[in-house]
C-alpha cells in the first residue's frame, strides 16, 4: 500500500469540520486583498510588498491560506467569544419557543414533533476559521507567464501561508480537488521577496510521460515514496527577465502535520521536502528541528570539552577533580501526552 492509500485509510481524521451548532460567519477585520500580477511587458516590483509565485508546466489551481499571527489570533478569539455570547442569548429564546411549541403539540398530537434547539457550548460552537477568510485561490486562469510554462504571481500581505492543496473553488460555492490535510507546510512570505515554489504532480506527469502500458491507473498504483503533490524550488521562473532574480527565493517552511478538510476534498499529504521534513509511517518528522537540536547538542558537547580542558590546564599538572553533577529529579508523570 503506498503513501497515498495510507492517507485515505485515515482520512476520517481530517474530515470536514462539523458542529452541532452551525458555525457563525466571521467577517475579517483585516484587509486581505491579494493582487494578481498580470502578464505585462514589465513587472514593477515593490519592495514594500510580499509576493507568492507558483510555477508548473501546465495550467493548474492551488490554494494557500494565511495563518493568523498572535495579534490576529487574539482578535479572532475575541470575535468568537462575542459570537458565542450572542448564540447563548439566542438559545434562551429558542428554548422558550420550543417549550411552547412542544406544549401545543402534546395537546393536538398532530404534525411533526418540535425538535429541541442545541445549546451552544465551548465544545460545539465555532465561527468561520481565520484561514477560510484569508484564502488565496490561484489559477487556473490569470497567469503571469504562459510561454511554455504556467507562472502565477500574487502580491499578498506578509506572513505565514499554509499550502492547502490542489483545490479549485467554484465561484457559486463548493470546491473540488485534493487537500493535503495529512501533511503539508506553511511558507514564510516576507516583504521585499518573492516566495516561489514549483508544483510537482507525479501522477499527472506519469500519465503524460510514461508509455501507456506503464502508466498507473490510479494514484493508488504509484510507487511507495510518492503522493499526488509536491513542492520544489522553481526552475523556469529563473529565466523570466521581468523578475528580480535576487528576490526570488524558495521560502522558509514549517511542517504542518494536520489540517481540517473544510471542503470535503480528496485527502492526501505533501511529499517530503528536502531539509524541511520527512515521514516515518504516518508521522511527520521536522528536519529543521532535528538539525537545530543536533547543533545545540554539539555546542553543549563542545562547551563541556572546553571546560574540561580549562580545568585540567588550571591544575598546573596536578590531578584535576571533576565533580559529578547532582542527579536530576525524575520527571513527573501523568501529564497530557504530546
Amino acid at each position: 500500500m503506498n503513501a497515498f492509500s495510507k492517507t485515505l485509510s485515515v482520512a476520517f481524521l481530517a474530515t470536514s469540520m462539523l458542529f452541532s451548532v452551525p458555525a457563525s460567519a466571521a467577517k475579517s477585520p483585516f484587509e486581505f486583498k491579494p493582487e494578481r500580477i498580470s502578464d505585462k511587458p514589465e513587472f514593477p516590483f515593490d519592495e514594500s510588498k510580499a509576493y507568492i509565485l507558483v510555477e508548473y508546466d501546465r495550467m493548474t489551481n492551488v490554494s494557500f491560506m494565511k495563518l493568523p499571527n498572535e495579534e490576529e489570533q487574539a482578535i479572532w478569539e475575541k470575535m468568537r467569544l462575542e459570537e458565542f455570547a450572542k448564540a447563548q442569548k439566542k438559545y434562551v429564546s429558542r428554548k422558550k419557543r420550543y417549550e411552547n411549541d412542544l406544549a401545543k403539540w402534546r395537546k393536538i398530537r398532530s404534525g411533526r414533533k418540535p425538535e429541541p434547539p442545541v445549546e451552544p457550548t465551548e465544545g460545539n460552537f465555532s465561527i468561520t476559521p481565520f484561514e477560510l477568510e484569508h484564502n488565496l485561490a490561484i489559477g487556473p486562469q490569470g497567469r503571469f507567464n504562459n510561454d511554455d510554462v504556467s507562472i502565477y504571481l500574487y502580491a499578498v500581505p506578509e506572513g505565514e501561508y499554509v499550502f492547502y492543496g490542489n483545490a479549485f473553488f467554484n465561484p457559486n460555492g463548493g470546491a473540488m480537488g485534493t487537500c493535503v490535510c495529512m501533511g503539508t507546510v506553511a511558507i514564510n512570505v516576507e516583504a521585499g521577496q518573492i516566495a516561489a515554489v514549483r508544483l510537482d504532480y507525479p501522477f499527472v506527469d506519469m500519465l503524460a510521460n510514461l508509455p501507456k502500458e506503464e502508466r498507473p491507473k490510479t494514484p493508488l498504483e504509484m510507487p511507495e515514496e510518492l503522493t499526488t503533490t509536491g513542492l520544489l524550488p522553481v526552475e523556469k521562473a529563473k529565466s523570466d527577465q521581468r523578475l528580480p532574480q535576487d528576490r526570488v527565493v524558495f521560502p522558509a517552511m514549517r511542517p504542518i502535520s494536520r489540517l481540517p478538510n473544510w471542503f470535503g476534498l480528496e485527502v492526501d499529504r505533501l511529499m517530503p521536502v528536502e531539509g524541511v521534513f520527512r515521514y516515518e509511517g504516518d508521522s511527520m518528522i521536522s528536519l529543521g528541528e532535528v538539525e537545530v537540536l543536533e547543533a545545540e547538542e554539539a555546542k553543549e558537547i563542545g562547551d563541556d570539552m572546553e571546560a574540561a580542558d580549562e580545568a585540567v590546564a588550571s591544575t598546573d599538572g596536578e590531578e584535576a577533580v571533576v565533580e559529578e553533577p547532582a542527579p536530576e529529579a525524575a520527571p513527573e508523570t501523568g501529564g497530557t501526552a504530546g
